[in-house]
């Protein structure tokens, strides 16, 4: 069950999330959540370039490098292509890793203007040094991950996948990583932590309509969002990982005490109504700042 947990990172560096105070993880905060996740054999971690210092700050705290740790790290198409290999490989070495389980694009939004060439040499490179076992995208649309699969035979994708956002649950997405043979990885299960909030943040307010109608199948159901949530998630055959983001040891223990109950697999709710298709706010790219 475990093994479809990955921590994602994102906040061990830099403040991250709307609900975020303004503060990283403090690195006991990090050391207890890394440590706490192999404890629980969650062995996946998702990390990134941008990340300020988070990928220093998990190394740190991982004290077996052993090939039993998968890191997932992705970076960006509009940096210096040598420069990002040479961060990748330089990373290696200090961390006394052998290689990275999957490395991915960030911004697929790039990849038309970048030089098909250098990616696909790219991606030669990092496979044929044994750099990564895998290559792939980070997406916020089915589009983007149609672009890049053209360019370049990519094994895994990274998506948004939660109860209002649900365009990689249809039978197109299905069908289309079937048969490409991609691995399908979801992230902003949580929506940044708001659909476990009691109220919903005023800058996104012209999502209240949405968040009114999620609370009120939440409270129909009777149970805790995170609850309804994980349930609904781990239903989901086709999505080899869930990337969550923590905020606290307590939030991790929680997660793994309602995964771990013994009704966990019953009562699962469908959340198919839920879905919102036109409104921007499901995209955190879109928030206001």
């Amino acid at each position: 069950m475990f093994s479809k947990l990955a921590i994602g990172t994102a906040n061990f560096g830099m403040p991250y999330g709307i609900l975020a105070t303004g503060n990283s993880l403090s690195e006991n905060d990090v050391k207890q959540i890394v440590s706490f996740s192999l404890q629980n054999n969650i062995t996946t971690f998702d990390t990134a370039l941008a990340y300020h210092n988070a990928f220093d700050l998990l190394l740190k705290n991982i004290n077996d490098k052993s090939a039993s740790v998968d890191i997932i790290i992705k970076f960006n198409l509009k940096d210096n292509f040598e420069d990002t290999y040479l961060r990748l490989k330089n990373n290696l070495l200090q961390g006394k890793l052998t290689h990275y389980s999957s490395i991915l694009i960030h911004d697929p939004s790039h990849v038309h203007v970048v030089d098909k060439q250098i990616i696909i040499k790219f991606f030669d490179r990092l496979l044929s040094e044994g750099i990564c076992k895998k290559v792939g995208v980070s997406v916020y649309s089915f589009e983007e991950l149609e672009s890049v699969r053209k360019i370049y035979p990519i094994s895994i994708a990274q998506c948004p996948i939660n109860p209002l956002s649900q365009s990689f649950l249809t039978e197109k997405v299905i069908s289309f990583v079937n048969k490409h043979h991609i691995e399908m990885h979801a992230r902003s299960l949580f929506l940044q932590g708001i659909l476990l909030s009691n109220n919903l943040p005023k800058k996104l307010a012209d999502l209240q309509d949405d968040w009114d109608k999620f609370r009120q199948v939440i409270n129909y159901y009777g149970k805790s969002p995170l609850e309804l949530i994980l349930k609904w998630a781990f239903s989901h055959t086709h999505i080899s990982k869930w990337v969550l983001g923590i905020s606290s040891l307590a939030d991790l223990s929680d997660i793994i005490a309602k995964i771990t109950a013994k009704d966990f697999s019953r009562d699962v709710p469908c959340f198919r109504e839920l879905q919102v298709i036109q409104n921007k706010l499901i995209d955190p790219r879109s928030w206001p700042t």
